[in-house]
């Protein structure tokens, strides 16, 4: 650390003049920035600093896949993700860390689906064919998973990360614009993917692919995910609620969900507001479609095992077997489509994602 950035170190300044938290200044010091970077380039920091911090330190990929499931570490990789996608449109050095970051993440959940259906299997006691299918899965997925983190997250002989070294190398050679020209322009992309969004029609009588249920969560998702990596210049207001439907959340369950918290804005000078309402809706549809998600993927998954096991000869059959499997009938099943179209309906209906966009213009 620099005696400058020492002397900046006063926990009683705030705005976006103040000093980067112990744990990014700590982590600017391991990896070689000398000099303040301003608030813009800090947020991306911030998440390099905290997927540094929870990373175990081990050079074998296998060992360090397990370490990494167990620590849980997709919520931070999934933030970073989502602040390195908010900037790679303007900063294309910072499209390849996202790549890397995106794969990792993917590799992870990969793996987590595979073990999840494994032991799904095991438990409704499907035959040892459809789960041996799974166990090949699941030595599928670990294999990916230690190949993507031999692609960067290996640390070196310092104890650094590539990647993430290679990162901050990345941002401290970009001309970042200043704080308010970067205000404005993630006001511009996070309008651009509302807008997208808006224009996107789904189907929520498919449950995967870039059309269906998955999608639609997967979306919504971005919302808090985009709102936390930005660490404080997102909040939240009561001022402007639009859509009467979701008024009564500001006093639900909903509303004391540690979901629906986003950073203060110590480090900002002009925070970014959006609809309370309109963020608790959010998080209220993305655990809803969750749980329709879920049942979904595990119809699905005990579908493939029984066909890749050999076990069932036609997806027919394997629907029927998976549905008996499950304890559902087919009108049970048809059920939780029919509520994520509902759901669905009800964000259309409101025009929910063209609310949300206005609200970025005020």
């Amino acid at each position: 650390m620099t005696a400058t950035m020492a002397n900046q170190a006063d926990p009683a300044a705030r705005g976006r003049k103040a000093p980067p938290a112990p744990e990014v200044l700590a982590f600017m010091a391991q990896y070689g920035v000398a000099e303040r970077l301003k608030r813009p380039r800090e947020r991306i920091l911030t998440w390099l600093a905290r997927v540094s911090a929870g990373f175990p330190r081990l050079d074998d990929p296998a060992a360090l896949g397990d370490a990494v499931l167990r620590q849980d570490l997709r919520s931070t990789l999934f933030h970073l993700e989502g602040i390195l996608r908010l900037y790679r449109r303007r900063y294309a050095a910072l499209d390849a860390p996202h790549q890397r970051v995106k794969a990792l993440e993917d590799a992870l959940g990969q793996l987590g689906g595979a073990v999840h259906l494994l032991e799904l299997a095991q438990r409704l006691g499907l035959a040892e064919p459809a789960r041996h299918w799974c166990d090949t899965q699941v030595d599928a997925a670990r294999s990916e998973l230690a190949e993507q983190l031999q692609a960067g997250w290996l640390p070196g002989a310092d104890g650094t990360i590539p990647l993430l070294r290679n990162t901050c190398e990345a941002l401290v050679a970009l001309d970042f614009e200043g704080y308010a020209r970067d205000r404005r322009s993630l006001i511009k992309e996070l309008r651009r993917w509302l807008k997208a969004l808006a224009g996107t029609p789904l189907d929520m009588y498919v449950l995967q692919g870039n059309d269906g249920l998955h999608e639609l969560r997967r979306q919504l998702r971005w919302l808090p995910l985009y709102a936390v990596s930005l660490d404080g210049l997102v909040v939240t207001s009561d001022r402007h609620n639009p859509i009467e439907e979701y008024r009564a959340l500001l006093t639900s369950e909903v509303a004391e969900s540690p979901f629906a918290r986003l950073p203060e804005p110590l480090r900002e000078d002009r925070p970014i507001e959006i609809s309370r309402s309109l963020f608790l809706a959010a998080t209220q549809l993305i655990s809803q479609l969750g749980e329709l998600k879920d049942a979904g993927e595990d119809l699905e998954g005990v579908g493939h095992a029984l066909i890749g096991g050999g076990v069932a000869r036609s997806s027919r059959a394997a629907l029927a077997q998976a549905l008996s499997a499950l304890g559902r009938t087919p009108e049970q099943q048809q059920d939780l489509h029919a509520r994520a179209e509902r759901l669905y309906r009800g964000l259309r209906r409101n025009r929910y994602f063209q609310r949300l966009r206005a609200d970025l213009q005020r």
